[in-house]
């Protein structure tokens, strides 16, 4: 077997390189997590494998359904509660806030600073954004959470 050398040249050619490299990057999906767990899929009912593919939960699915649905989730809580032991998983989510701070701008004709001014910068802030409640292995409840509400920027 002969190796080839490939040259990648022009703009075309390093734009096709970088979309292989990013795509094997992006973070795993529904279709992928099934692919990594497919006996857990089969073992499903087909009300709750039809739920799965839409990332959907249902009442009374179990904690595997819900991970082939949304994933790993950032944080697990273990309780109890009159109906037996309860998890909870909480699903985070990022945002960019706006975030203030004073600077001079340096514009004048003379090169000192002027009056301070408010500039903005953004930084991630992480949110609670999806909480699933299990009892006694399967779902009870969940709940969808929208980001926080932010100030508009004067």
């Amino acid at each position: 077997m002969r190796l080839r050398h490939v040259q990648v040249t022009g703009l075309s050619g390093w734009a096709v390189l970088s979309v292989i490299l990013l795509a094997g990057c992006a973070a795993p999906d529904v279709q992928s997590r099934i692919r990594q767990r497919p006996t857990a899929f089969a073992n499903l009912s087909p009300e709750f494998q039809n739920a799965v593919l839409q990332g959907q939960l249902k009442e009374g699915m179990p904690m595997e359904a819900v991970y082939l649905a949304w994933g790993k989730p950032a944080r697990v809580f273990t309780g109890h509660s009159a109906e037996g032991p309860t998890t909870t998983w909480v699903y985070l989510g990022t945002e960019l806030a706006p975030q203030p701070y004073w600077a001079y701008n340096w514009g004048s004709p003379f090169y000192y600073p002027t009056t301070p001014t408010i500039h903005y910068g953004f930084t991630p802030q992480q949110y609670v954004r999806a909480e699933v409640v299990f009892v006694n292995g399967r779902v009870r409840s969940w709940r969808k959470l929208e980001p926080p509400a932010r100030a508009p920027i004067p």
